[in-house]
């Protein structure tokens, strides 16, 4: 029989060979837990004053660069926390201060930062960073005015963007009634917004359009909604009828409309 230490090399070789094949084995049929790392944790964004002094010749290649790989990683990933702090704000923000004068970064990537990310604040940010540079870029404008109106409620921001829309060349057919609606958002002044939206509804010579139709609509809701408010409080000289001449009801110890109606308000 040979001594121990003879044998102890071949030993260890075939209990290696042996663990080899054990762990081969095992990798192959063992479900292994999947690893996954968000783009937020892992993307790479560089400070501003390095790119804004580190890349000194050399912005707008760098900027170009920083697009195309920031368009090739992109994920689908909400952010919720609303911090300025989303890896896709930091980098298209990071595109603006190497390239100030690059549109499509704002345009496109506010959008994506709005739809995509749900990053609101990112997206508006970017956007308002995008118009100090083209202060007349109808896109960033409208989409500013969409997401202060509709996103964040802030309907007197929203009326200004919307307003300096309508000083446009073909602004959008949806314009005026939208603009009543902020404008009653934020006055809270039925009556003076039910005038606003006659003055509008006499301005228009096709009455058969889709906007004439549309404020007929909103001239009808609002007044049954004005009629309504004053039937059921202790307020005098309340119109009985409503804009077609058909009498209001009274039913369970309030007046309804004599058929369903939609409240005058901003939809989003």
């Amino acid at each position: 029989m040979k001594p121990y230490k003879e044998c102890r090399p071949t030993f260890l070789l075939a209990a290696g060979i042996l663990l080899f094949c054990l762990s081969a084995w095992l990798n192959q049929t063992l479900i292994k837990p999947p690893v996954v790392i968000s783009k937020q944790d892992s993307a790479i964004n560089l400070n501003d004053q390095f790119l804004r002094f580190g890349f000194a010749g050399y912005k707008r290649l760098v900027a170009d660069t920083l697009w195309i790989a920031t368009l090739l990683e992109s994920d689908l990933e909400h952010y919720r926390a609303k911090d300025l702090n989303s890896w896709m704000y930091l980098r298209f923000n990071a595109i603006a201060e190497l390239d100030p004068r690059f549109e499509n970064n704002y345009v496109f990537g506010a959008r994506y930062l709005s739809i995509i990310k749900d990053d609101i604040p990112g997206g508006n940010d970017l956007l308002e960073r995008g118009l100090r540079v083209f202060p007349d870029n109808r896109s960033m404008i409208e989409l500013l005015a969409f997401n202060q109106t509709f996103e964040l409620q802030n309907y007197e921001e929203g009326y200004r963007l919307y307003s300096q829309l309508a000083t446009m060349p073909n602004p959008p057919r949806y314009l005026p009634s939208l603009l009543a609606k902020l404008r009653h958002q934020t006055t809270l002044d039925p009556q003076e917004t039910l005038a606003t939206l006659k003055g509008l509804l006499e301005g228009i010579k096709d009455e058969e359009s889709a906007l004439a139709q549309k404020l007929l609509a909103d001239v009808r809701n609002l007044t049954i909604q004005i009629d309504l408010e004053c039937l059921n409080s202790t307020q005098g000289n309340c119109s009985r009828i409503d804009p077609t001449g058909r009498p209001y009801r009274f039913i369970k110890g309030e007046y309804v409309p004599p058929e369903e109606y939609t409240p005058y308000r901003l939809h989003r």
